[in-house]
This record gives structure tokens, C-alpha cells and sequence, in this order.
């Protein structure tokens, strides 16, 4: 991957300009996440690899492999949640996001915020019995928070035990616990804490406290 290539390059100008602003991005929902599917059934949950010009990432065991003309790149998943995978290169503190609900691979260099960089032209999912496997019952939001940082929570019930699994400008997942609140809910860790309330959310880290809208 070629780090100092602008993503209007990569993309091309015509196809960069039609990208959606932050703000144009449409939040889960429970129904939006039923009707959403990107090339023709394969979805964050269950897809195994995708291509884009010049080049392709792929799932081989636990592991993604990158391969184009500059070589050959190896990943771990994070995380995947109704509409993308995460991946990490820890050696080159680089991160990937393969968006099928855009139809997007983002880049960031462990640093900065996740950007466009490839164009998905084609995506391959698990056939039979993996898919299955692949099938959640739990339920994702995704938020917008000031300055269009995106905030994702993925909640997981069990028993009596409500647990989020929570992702902030595309960092990998944090496990917060639910904690007592008098309106909504609230997950917290010690440090991070994140309150949902309808289609508003809040998160408190470091000090500062931040809102969100789904």
C-alpha cells in the first residue's frame, strides 16, 4: 500500500467528490440494519474478501491478506459489526476498515482519522454453514458525535448481564460494563463511560464529555 498516494488519487477526483460528508452518513437502527445489504447478501458479518482496482484483501484462516502490485500485507481482525470489518497491522500500526455499506476501504496510519483510500468492486462471503456461524444477536448502533467523530456500541445481553462493546473514531473495541442511571443506559469502564438514551448518546473520557446522535 502506498502511503503517500492522496485518496482523490487512489479513488479517482469524480468518485471522491461523490463521497458522503460525515454528517450524510445514515445511523443504525434495528430495521435499517434488516434492509441494508451490500453486494447481494454479503455484509460485514459474514464476508470473507473483497477486491478493489488493482488489488484484493482476503480471509485466510484468522488472518487478512492484502495483495496488490506493492506487495503482500498481513492483518488481525478487531472487530466486525452489520456493515464492516476492522483490521490492524501491528508491525506498521496501520489500520483498515472494509466498509460494505459504502462500498469503501478506509485507511489510517494508527494516528490519524480513518480515510477513503480504495473503491470495493467486488465482495466474496462465507457459503453455508460459516455464515451461519457468523450470525449475532447483538444489537449495534452507530452514532455521530461532535466534529463527525464516529461512535459505535455494540451491546450484548446475556442472562441479567447487559455488557457494550464500544468503538470511538474507529479504535478498536472497549468492554464497558452497564452501570446504574437514572434515565437510559450506561456503560462504563472506569475511564470510558458512554450514556444512551433514544437516538442520543453521550461519552465521557479523559474529562471532556462529548454528544452523539444516531
Amino acid at each position: 500500500m502506498t502511503l503517500l498516494v492522496p485518496a482523490t488519487v487512489l479513488l479517482g477526483t469524480s468518485f471522491a467528490a461523490a463521497l458522503p460528508a460525515a454528517s450524510d452518513i445514515p445511523g443504525i437502527s434495528q430495521s435499517s440494519v434488516l434492509r441494508q445489504i451490500a453486494f447481494k447478501g454479503v455484509n460485514g458479518r459474514n464476508v470473507t474478501e473483497i477486491t478493489y482496482p488493482g488489488g484484493k484483501i482476503s480471509l485466510n484462516g484468522r488472518r487478512w491478506t492484502e495483495r496488490n502490485a506493492n506487495g503482500s500485507y498481513s492483518f488481525v481482525e478487531t472487530q466486525r459489526d452489520d456493515w464492516s470489518v476492522y483490521l490492524l497491522d501491528r508491525g506498521r500500526n496501520v489500520r483498515l476498515q472494509i466498509d460494505l455499506h459504502r462500498k469503501l476501504v478506509l485507511y489510517s496510519d494508527g494516528s490519524g482519522p480513518m480515510q477513503p483510500i480504495y473503491k470495493i468492486v467486488g465482495a466474496t462471503r462465507r457459503a453455508g454453514g460459516q455464515a451461519a456461524q457468523q450470525k449475532s444477536n447483538d444489537r449495534v448502533y452507530r452514532f455521530t458525535c461532535t466534529e463527525g467523530i464516529p461512535l459505535v456500541v455494540r451491546i450484548r445481553n446475556r442472562g441479567n448481564t447487559s455488557t457494550a462493546f464500544v468503538s470511538l473514531d474507529g479504535s478498536k473495541e472497549m468492554r464497558l460494563k452497564q452501570t446504574v442511571s437514572g434515565s437510559g443506559t450506561r456503560y462504563s469502564d472506569g475511564r470510558l463511560t458512554v450514556s444512551m438514551k433514544g437516538r442520543n448518546a453521550s461519552f465521557e473520557w479523559g474529562g471532556s464529555r462529548d454528544t452523539c446522535r444516531n
